[in-house]
């Protein structure tokens, strides 16, 4: 994956990629760190295939590794508002420190997320080159967590850290992966990394 090298480019980390639906067989606790990639994936009745972001079992894997003080990194245009259910709800906020509270237009204004002295856009329109997203997700930071990147039109919190005694976390409303200008991604990867397993 993108976040694969993007990571690796640092040349200061192991990485083990895996399909999320593989994550139940696999012991998390021997990981630093979890990057969890949803991209455009979300729960549709009317598809086909039914693409839940955070299902019950991976929502329990997740609890369990924080709980022993793993760290966590998750991105994906749907976080939050596939996340409906009183209990889906209570999970991003009590174990990622987000809450859903919306969406934006991903089109709105060029170069519409910033933060961090950073600024760049996504792939919100049919490419050749990536799949695109037409809408980024709010996030509402709770419990201890903080805004670290706006959506420029309306100054909207799409993505917040938190960084805790027992574990830390980045979340981030749109895919990493669609952020058009390679050394922009790159870089908030390869910022994030260090920030999350606590060796900045």
């Amino acid at each position: 994956t993108l976040h694969a090298r993007d990571i690796a480019s640092a040349g200061r980390y192991n990485i083990s990629s895996t399909a999320l639906s593989a994550l139940p067989f696999i012991r998390v606790s021997h990981f630093q760190l979890l990057d969890i990639i949803f991209g455009a994936q979300r729960y549709d009745e009317n598809a086909v295939s039914r693409f839940k972001t955070f299902t019950m079992p991976i929502m329990e894997i997740v609890e369990e590794y924080t709980r022993g003080g793993g760290n966590v990194m998750v991105s994906g245009a749907y976080i939050g508002s596939d996340m409906s259910s009183e209990e889906e709800r209570e999970f991003t906020k009590r174990v990622l420190k987000y809450e859903g509270v919306g969406t934006v237009r991903a089109d709105s204004i060029p170069y519409s997320i910033g933060g961090n002295n950073i600024s760049f856009s996504i792939f919100d329109s049919p490419s050749e080159h990536n799949y695109w997203v037409r809408s980024v997700d709010i996030l509402s930071p709770v419990l201890g967590s903080y805004c670290t990147m706006l959506h420029g039109k309306n100054s909207a919190s799409v993505a917040i850290a938190y960084q805790g005694e027992d574990y830390n976390v980045m979340a981030f409303g749109f895919p990493i992966e669609c952020i058009r200008e390679t050394e922009k991604r790159r870089a908030i990867i390869t910022s994030a990394v260090p920030f999350l397993i606590g060796t900045q």
